[in-house]
């Protein structure tokens, strides 16, 4: 009689074990660039697909980056000239087509490079500073800054409902760069080349559930094997 109540219980466990959604994740990323700064930013990605599940959750991330891949700057004046260089950028969104606003005002700042203080360089014609060593015995010098990045890190959606969609249907994450160099000292009379390279891109990651369904095969050949042998000691009993 154990056996048995045994062999009904596994049973019924497994019948309701079928029932049973899974959890499942799933993401989708866009990027854009290197490309000279500055541009629009148009990051488009995938809503969640009803046909393979029920939603429970979304997060975006996003992402910028920027490399400045030369930069001089060159004292035009006959005399010394003493100064500090900062150069910043800016990676606004501005726009998401989902309409809930999520990171629709999101601002990642990044400094690309900067003098760390007043830096001095001779007068025109005084010759080139070796790299990232200027002084007054050269008007002249130029730096290889290291690349920047920041992200907004995993921010949950404000409408879970604006994510879904059929059909191959997308949203839009909008924006654009912003780069801004700044002297201060120096007269105006010194002059910077530079060439910045920016990247955008996002995630978003779903998470949903999934039932499971009908009970797989090796599932329903236990089931089966469970159910001949309750009949088997139902006989036995008799």
């Amino acid at each position: 009689m154990s056996t048995l109540r045994t062999m009904i219980k596994t049973t019924a466990m497994m019948v309701v074990a079928s029932g049973i959604s899974n959890a499942a994740v799933i993401s989708y990323n866009a990027s854009q660039g290197p490309q000279l700064t500055d541009f629009t930013i148009n990051l488009v990605l995938p809503k969640f697909d009803s046909s393979i599940g029920t939603l429970t959750g979304a997060t975006i991330r996003f992402t910028a980056g920027n490399t400045v891949a030369s930069l001089n700057l060159t004292n035009t004046s006959q005399a010394n000239q003493t100064f500090k260089y900062v150069s910043d950028a800016d990676f606004l969104l501005t726009g998401n087509t989902a309409g809930d606003g999520t990171l629709t005002t999101t601002d990642l700042m990044m400094n690309n490079f900067t003098t760390g203080g007043f830096i001095t360089l001779g007068p025109s014609g005084s010759g080139v500073c070796p790299a990232a060593t200027p002084s007054a015995a050269c008007n002249s010098v130029s730096y290889t800054p290291a690349p920047v990045t920041a992200n907004t890190g995993d921010v949950a959606v404000n409408i879970l409902a604006s994510y879904i969609g059929s059909g191959g249907a997308t949203f839009t994450l909008s924006g654009f760069t912003s780069t801004s160099t700044t002297f201060t000292g120096g007269g105006g009379n010194v002059s910077s080349a530079q060439v910045t390279n920016g990247t955008a891109s996002a995630i978003v990651t779903y998470t949903y559930s999934t039932p499971t369904g009908t009970p797989e095969p090796a599932t329903m050949a236990l089931m089966g094997t469970s159910l001949l042998g309750l009949a088997f000691l139902g006989r036995r009993k008799k």
